[in-house]
């Protein structure tokens, strides 16, 4: 099944902006293609990377 990042977004819960910043990131490479403009997500495969993956370096963003 194939998602776009607000159907994947309200999947888990999240905000798009949250699954746009994970696929700027590449924390989900090789769940994800880009067709032109638009981000295709691979339902099974983001989950795995999500929920199985390799953990991910959290840093926290500097307040301003």
């Amino acid at each position: 099944m194939v998602l776009s990042p607000a159907q994947f977004a309200e999947l888990l819960g999240l905000s798009r902006g949250t699954v746009y910043f994970w696929l700027g990131r590449g924390r989900l490479r090789g769940a994800a293609r880009k067709r032109g403009k638009h981000w295709l997500i691979l339902r099974e495969a983001a989950l795995k990377a999500v929920f199985h993956g390799t953990e991910w370096d959290v840093q926290p963003r500097p307040r301003q």
